[in-house]
C-alpha cells in the first residue's frame, strides 16, 4: 500500500507540476493493483470530530486544510484523476459499516471471492 504516491501525484498536480515529471518519480516501484478514494465532501470531512480532536485537545489544521479554495481544488483532482486512471471511488459520507461493506465489494471482487 502507498498512499504517498497518489497524494504526491495530486498535490503536485495542485501546484502546477507536469504528470508525467511526477509519475516518474517512482519508476521501477511497484504500481498499485487497485487505489480506492474515498471521497467526502470537504464540510463533511471538517465535521468529523476525529480528525478535529486527538487525545480530547482540538487540533489546527494544517496549511493545506486552512486554505479552501486549495482544499477544493485537491478534491477536484482527485476525483478527475480518479476517473481518468480508473480507480474506484467509494461516497465516504455513509456510515463507517456502509463504507467498510463497499471497500470490501471491490476488494473480493479484485481478489475474486
Amino acid at each position: 500500500m502507498n498512499r504517498y504516491y497518489h497524494s504526491n501525484l495530486i498535490y503536485g498536480l495542485a501546484n502546477g507540476l507536469k504528470e508525467k515529471w511526477l509519475e516518474n518519480l517512482d519508476v521501477g516501484l511497484p504500481k498499485a493493483d487497485l487505489v480506492i478514494l474515498l471521497d467526502v465532501t470537504q464540510k463533511e470531512s471538517f465535521s468529523r470530530s476525529p480528525q478535529n480532536k486527538i487525545g480530547g485537545k482540538k487540533v489546527k489544521r494544517d496549511k493545506f486544510e486552512k486554505n479552501k479554495d486549495f482544499s477544493r481544488k485537491i478534491s477536484s483532482l482527485y476525483k478527475t484523476t480518479a476517473k481518468k486512471k480508473h480507480w474506484k471511488i467509494i461516497d465516504a459520507s455513509m456510515s463507517k459499516q456502509e463504507v467498510h461493506d463497499e471497500i470490501m465489494k471491490i476488494f473480493s471482487k479484485k481478489i475474486g471471492i
